[in-house]
């Protein structure tokens, strides 16, 4: 019986763990999205700066 509530709790154990690595994913592709919109406006606005004169 310790074994089987045992392996359960590994099992609770991983399953959480892959859980929080899977947002953590999340997150950084989130930031990384981000970060690359924000790098298209400011390219956009310093190519339209540079056509106006």
């Amino acid at each position: 019986m310790t074994f089987a509530l045992e392996n359960r709790k590994r099992k609770s154990e991983i399953n959480t763990d892959k859980l929080i690595l899977t947002l953590q994913d999340a997150v950084k592709e989130k930031k990384v999205s981000d970060k690359h919109r924000q790098t298209d406006i400011d390219t956009a606005r310093l190519s339209r700066a540079e056509e106006s004169p």
